[in-house]
């Protein structure tokens, strides 16, 4: 009878949703488009005493203090960090030991009112910060997206962190045979600025027809030790004759206007080395983070003030 009786019920099984591929390197979730794309290893720049001095000199620790607790983020705890600049707006990505979740709801405690909201992919709301429209996502358990002003760049990422590619919409900004090289080569400097498109220079200018067939353009800002930081730009397009002349003439002379004094431009100047080929010119120069403290607290300290106080909409 034992041999005979029905077998052990079957468990039920609850269909589960598919996983989200893995976001990878940040960066390149950037869609096309963006003028500028900033990327940055804030944990890491933060444990160097030259980058430390630099921004203890500019933003005061009460204003970090006051931003952490609106959004629940420490900015000196960012592992990686991405802004992309369009003509009409920004997407910001950021990956960092919090919960995303709990940021994008501190984001929407803050929106005036939420205008839309969605659960599923990913935890989504949209509203008012101050005066921009802000679309706040978290990707994933730790990565936070915001983007104001872009909503075909913003679809177009979230779409690719859903599928894992870019079978459709917009492609990655930091692809193509001009930019994959600079990333190739840059990508591990803890501040990198990418320039994937041509800079737009006004005509009449002797800058202006140095960069007239430059296409790409890649900065990075590397600790060189405690008290000086290494500054590299490298440019990627067709250069006239004469071009490293040109170059080191241009540097000089903007050390010498008070904004590149102020800046360090004029003491790097002194370390200034240009490498020039056919396709690609790479100047390297050195600053000390004293000086460049000195001068962004004149010039830029007021707009940092406003914008961690949250006077403007910030992530």
């Amino acid at each position: 009878m034992v041999g005979c009786g029905g077998g052990a019920p079957v468990a039920e099984t609850v269909p589960q949703e598919p996983a989200l591929p893995p976001l990878g390197e940040l960066p390149l979730l950037v869609p096309e488009g963006a003028g500028v794309v900033l990327v940055a290893e804030p944990s890491v720049l933060m444990d160097a005493p030259a980058v430390r001095a630099v921004v203890e000199a500019v933003v005061v620790p009460e204003l970090l203090d006051s931003f952490a607790r609106r959004t629940g983020v420490e900015p000196g705890e960012v592992s990686e960090l991405v802004v992309a600049e369009y003509d009409t707006g920004y997407v910001l990505l950021a990956r960092g030991p919090y919960p995303a979740e709990d940021v994008v709801r501190a984001a929407a405690n803050r929106m005036t009112p939420v205008a839309a909201q969605q659960d599923e992919p990913f935890l989504r709301r949209m509203g008012h910060i101050g005066a921009d429209l802000v679309d706040v996502v978290a990707l994933d358990e730790h990565v936070v997206m915001v983007a104001s002003g872009v909503p075909d760049a913003a679809a177009s990422l979230l779409a690719r962190a859903e599928q894992g590619s870019w079978s459709g919409g917009l492609a990655p900004a930091l692809s193509g045979a001009d930019v994959e090289p600079l990333v190739e080569a840059h990508g591990q400097a803890p501040l990198v600025l990418y320039v994937p498109e041509p800079l737009e220079l006004p005509p009449g200018f002797g800058t202006s027809l140095l960069l007239a067939r430059q296409r790409t353009l890649a900065a990075t800002v590397v600790p060189a030790d405690e008290a000086t930081l290494a500054v590299t730009v490298e440019l990627r397009g067709e250069l006239p004759e004469g071009a490293e002349q040109n170059f080191r003439a241009l540097v000089e002379s903007m050390g010498q206007s008070p904004l590149g004094a102020a800046l360090g431009i004029s003491e790097a100047a002194r370390t200034l080395t240009i490498q020039v080929d056919d396709e690609s010119a790479t100047l390297r120069a050195q600053v000390s983070s004293a000086t460049l403290a000195a001068g962004l607290r004149v010039l830029f300290v007021a707009q940092l003030e406003e914008l961690l106080a949250g006077e403007r909409a910030a992530p």
